[in-house]
């Protein structure tokens, strides 16, 4: 009766654990429809995945900087849908983006924004049921100007120093991710309008407007600069025909001023620019490389083309593209840049968590139907090896992490979570082989799973970037290994004391010590021995962060709230 008692309570645990991600393996709850839709090939987005761009404060893949961007406006990486043939699509976040860049009719159907609070939403005079929602920048568009008018309002009272309630804070932030969308679907409009040259005087009565591209234009940028400067010394008119033009480039910068950062100075290392930006740098003869921007903004007119053209060679044409701003990289910040793709193609904890940690949880709850029996030792070997796996898939990640971003690998909570996860099962592991009761054992992939959804969760809700490099006071490798890597092993420890804590009790409740008095001091052991080596790690931990401190401020840590 025990052991079915034990089983059911598993099984009521694994249960809770599948509840608890249900929502990410449903793929989403809208299944609207958005008419002609067609999905992009994978080999396009295959190729779209190795895009260098310059975000925050480094180089990344389109594949990183697209799904930060669908976190932020999604809450999550993926969003269902149909179209009027009733195909059912799940679009990534790259393809959101490139929709976004490229389709943006589509792009505007598709319901993107989540908008936690129908409060907001009512507040603009739309008619919302309650609760969480999606909504397309379509069905948002009509409450544009009152949306921003709320917005501009509550920006007014944080600098007042005005405190906001979280329907005034969720309203800012749909503001601000609205606009930054806009930003994109503008983006391409120097592809997609080129620049039209009227009529000069004198060319005849049959002569009609000329379109050339934008970048075939930025290349007359020179001559232009010369007429602009000869008209001002000798204090005319600026020619009527060029002032139509200048106006057209003007707002093809202005729609391309934000967004995605493309264009790379190459070995001359000024800052990277927008396309907008690098457009106005070379109208106004600052940029230390043109030819480099002009050939960028070209390639990207040509892709466009590419794809209005519906050509057949438009994956070719990314894969060129991709080639061409990957080849003014350093090679280091190449090398960097095909790692972080592999990575986020990789998956490593996904995998460790649905493919390793999720099986051995099923074993080793088998395995308590029989513990004793061939039956149950088969399924306590599988459980082991199971486990072991995910935690090799765990720490091959973290690995890979740590050779992207060129530090040890704990810099911040996502970092946190992730290792403390490898520790409680490397820990657990390393307690089942010295005990063999399946006690820990049975800790091992529970606690894996729990930790690296809790991750995964965490990253989802946060949506930001957990690749960015650290801030200043933080850039020491040698500190970071030494001092945050122990402390954070101190943590691990902890916790699976803490669950050998609750092992403990749930024996003593249960009455599973009855038959076997040397369980409960077997689980006393484990957890004394776990609040050791917590105690151990935490204790060294805390005497290198003073010592860090000393070595960083010039003396030891001090007494105030902070660093207590």
């Amino acid at each position: 009766m025990r052991r079915k008692l034990i089983f059911v309570l598993l099984i009521g645990l694994l249960a809770g654990l599948m509840l608890w991600t249900g929502r990410e393996v449903s793929g989403g709850k809208a299944t609207p429809v958005v008419k002609g839709y067609e999905a992009w090939s994978k080999d396009t987005l295959s190729a779209l995945s190795a895009l260098p761009v310059r975000n925050g404060d480094r180089i990344k893949p389109f594949s990183t900087y697209a799904k930060v961007l669908m976190l932020e406006y999604h809450g999550d990486n993926r969003i269902s849908f149909q179209n009027e043939k009733g195909e059912e699509f799940k679009v990534g976040s790259q393809a959101f983006l490139l929709d976004a860049l490229l389709r943006p009719s589509f792009s505007k159907e598709i319901p993107i924004f989540q908008v936690e609070n129908s409060e907001i939403l009512s507040a603009l005079g739309k008619e919302v049921s309650a609760g969480a929602g999606y909504y397309s920048y379509n069905e948002i568009e009509p409450y544009r100007k009152k949306l921003f008018e709320l917005a501009t309002g509550y920006e007014e009272q944080k600098k007042n120093e005005e405190e906001l309630d979280v329907s005034q804070t969720q309203t800012l932030a749909l503001a601000r991710i609205i606009r930054n969308y806009e930003v994109l679907l503008s983006y391409f409009n120097f592809a997609r309008a080129g620049i039209v040259l009227p009529v000069q005087p004198g060319s005849g009565k049959n002569a009609k407007p000329q379109m050339v591209s934008s970048s075939a234009f930025m290349s007359m940028a020179g001559e232009i600069q010369k007429v602009i400067a000869e008209t001002q010394s000798k204090e005319e008119e600026m020619p009527r025909h060029l002032i139509p033009v200048l106006e057209q480039v003007l707002n093809h910068a202005n729609d391309a001023k934000y967004g995605p950062i493309l264009l790379n100075p190459g070995e001359h290392k000024p800052k990277w620019k927008t396309v907008g930006d690098g457009i106005m740098a070379v109208f106004q003869g600052i940029d230390v490389n043109p030819a480099s921007t002009i050939s960028g903004v070209h390639q990207l007119e040509e892709l466009y083309k590419a794809y209005r053209n519906e050509n057949e060679k438009f994956t070719g044409k990314m894969k060129e593209v991709v080639l061409h701003f990957q080849n003014q990289l350093s090679t280091q910040e190449q090398k960097d840049l095909k790692s972080e793709v592999t990575y986020n193609k990789a998956k490593w904890f996904f995998y460790a968590r649905f493919f390793c940690f999720v099986p051995a949880i099923i074993l080793i709850t088998l395995s308590w139907l029989a513990p004793m029996s061939r039956f149950g030792k088969v399924m306590g070997w599988g459980t082991g090896l199971f486990s072991f796996i995910g935690l090799a898939l765990t720490i091959t990640g973290i690995t890979h992490r740590s050779m992207i971003m060129h530090r040890p690998p704990v810099g911040n909570l996502y970092d946190t979570i992730i290792f403390i996860a490898a520790g409680c099962v490397l820990i657990a592991l390393i307690t089942e082989l010295i005990s063999k009761r399946k006690l820990a054992l049975g800790l091992a992939p529970y606690v894996g799973f729990f930790l690296l959804t809790l991750a995964h969760l965490y990253e989802q809700e946060e949506g930001v970037d957990n690749l960015e490099p650290l801030i200043a006071v933080l850039r020491s490798n040698y500190w970071l290994t030494v001092h945050v890597l122990t402390i954070t092993l101190g943590y691990a420890a902890g916790l699976v004391a803490w669950l050998f804590g609750c092992i403990y009790v749930l024996v003593r409740l249960l009455g599973l010590d009855k038959e076997d008095p040397s369980l409960r001091k077997l689980i006393a052991r484990m957890t004394y021995g776990s609040i050791c080596f917590t105690l151990l790690l935490s204790l060294i931990g805390t005497v290198l962060g003073g010592i860090w401190a000393n070595d960083s401020w010039g003396r030891f840590w001090g007494w105030d709230p902070k660093e207590n």
